[in-house]
């Protein structure tokens, strides 16, 4: 019986790009310990600021600018993840 017991861990804590709207894409990854292809361990992303400039898959966890920014300006965007356990992680 698998347990609901791993938090979805990011591969890397910080992911560093230079977008170009309707151009470039930028996948981040997460990963599960639960029990794999089970709902403990199926992942879903979400974008916790920004979502007026750019969109997230929520299966792939790729990541598109979809508005031109006015200015050069850097943006740090939350990237959440979720397993589709109960409770939810």
């Amino acid at each position: 019986l698998d347990l609901n017991d791993c938090t979805p861990t990011f591969n890397q804590t910080i992911y560093h790009t230079t977008m170009i709207p309707n151009q470039s894409t930028l996948t981040i990854n997460a990963f599960d310990c639960d029990e794999p292809n089970t709902e403990n361990s199926r992942i879903t992303y979400s974008l916790s600021n920004y979502q007026d400039l750019f969109r997230i898959n929520e299966t792939t966890g790729s990541i598109d600018m979809i508005k031109t920014p006015n200015t050069n300006e850097r943006y740090e965007i939350i990237v959440v993840a979720r397993d589709h356990g109960k409770p939810s992680l």
